[in-house]
């Protein structure tokens, strides 16, 4: 399970949600998303390398959000584009999340897990996005989310029946570019890369309580 650090908010759970209702995402996220690109672990994609992939189709696990709109861009990625679709999406199969219930999880895992036997398929993409006014109003920022997402990874390849080499995932995100219009892209989540983020971000602070 990955540790959620408390960070200095900068704005109140209240102006996120705002933000997350008007459907893009705010500059200071702006910022952070394109250092995630720069750092390789937000990653565009061809959807046609995944697209061959999930051969029998694949399901999406979505939050039920509608400003930004995940579902369109999924079906980029498979032509039998099955979906659950809930507020909160991905995050609520997430132990640490402060949402999580675990009744409704297993259940929802088991329910996926049907539908995907009766389908004959077991790749799974799952979906985090920014603006998410269910993270926001948990006061969780775009890195926390990233780390819930790989913890709901984790949650269904515990799981036997689900395959961590099929499971896909995805960041969404609704944005004002550089150039002053809106854009919606979703990026592939490098994992390994995240990983190692956190990995020489610990290790810088416990240089600095050493020193």
């Amino acid at each position: 399970m990955l540790p959620i650090r408390n960070h200095k908010q900068t704005k109140t759970t209240k102006e996120s949600m705002s933000e997350a209702i008007d459907g893009v995402i705010s500059a200071e996220e702006n910022t952070v998303v394109s250092q995630l690109k720069k750092d390789g672990i937000l990653q565009r994609f061809d959807p046609a390398t995944i697209f061959g992939i999930a051969k029998n189709g694949g399901v999406g696990v979505m939050c039920s959000d509608g400003d930004p709109d995940m579902f369109p861009y999924h079906t980029r990625l498979t032509h039998r584009p099955h979906c659950v679709r809930l507020f909160g999406g991905s995050l609520l199969f997430a132990p640490s999340f402060k949402g999580f219930n675990e009744a409704l999880a297993f259940g929802l895992l088991g329910n996926i897990r049907q539908g995907m036997t009766v389908k004959h398929t077991q790749t799974l993409f799952l979906y985090v996005h920014a603006p998410c006014g269910v993270a926001a109003m948990y006061g969780y920022g775009i890195e926390d989310q990233i780390k819930l997402a790989i913890e709901a990874m984790e949650f269904f390849a515990a799981d036997n029946f689900f395959r961590r080499n099929k499971i896909h995932l995805l960041f969404h995100v609704k944005r004002i570019n550089r150039a002053g219009a809106l854009e919606q892209n979703t990026y592939k989540i490098d994992v390994d890369a995240f990983l190692a983020k956190l990995k020489h971000e610990e290790g810088e602070r416990r240089g600095e309580a050493v020193a």
